[in-house]
């Protein structure tokens, strides 16, 4: 047994300590996310938006390739799942890619088949297993900001204003 004595304060005298900045911020990150699950996708966009990332989410390619034409989106970042519709994830991230070359190639996938790891590795894309674990997805963003810098929001820029 034991016991605690706190003295009686002035809650007026409180001071509040400040919000501490987390280390790798990923405000603005532009993220387009391809799932074709409704639900994975809605949590997806409240998780990325939480972290005050810029999201597009469709479920398929082709309505993620019309979303960012439509809004003018240069992604950072292309998130798919491996198995959509008609498509694996590494081929809906190649269309994206082949008009947004320096955007990042994340696969999510809970397929452990020996092919569907041979073909994520050969892609030279990043690849994230379901159950995707928050930290990890956002250890990997906040990898890709620290890698891009000024020189992402430089290309961004000037991909804007052509």
């Amino acid at each position: 047994m034991f016991s605690v004595s706190v003295p009686y304060g002035d809650p007026a005298r409180v001071v509040l300590a400040e919000r501490s900045v987390v280390a790798d911020s990923l405000d603005g990150l532009r993220v387009v996310v391809i799932e074709d699950e409704k639900d994975i996708r809605a949590a997806m966009l409240a998780l990325l938006e939480g972290w005050r990332c810029e999201v597009v989410a469709a479920g398929s390619a082709a309505a993620a390739e019309s979303e960012v034409a439509e809004r003018r989106f240069t992604p950072d970042v292309v998130l798919a799942d491996y198995r959509l519709p008609g498509i694996t994830g590494l081929e809906a991230i190649n269309r994206l890619r082949a008009r947004f070359p320096d955007a990042v190639g994340v696969v999510i996938s809970g397929d452990i088949a020996p092919e569907v790891l041979r073909a994520a590795e050969a892609s030279g894309f990043h690849m994230l297993h379901k159950p995707l674990r928050p930290a990890r997805l956002r250890a990997l963003l906040g990898s890709v900001r620290r890698s891009r810098g000024e020189t992402g929001e430089r290309a961004r820029q000037a991909a804007e204003a052509t």
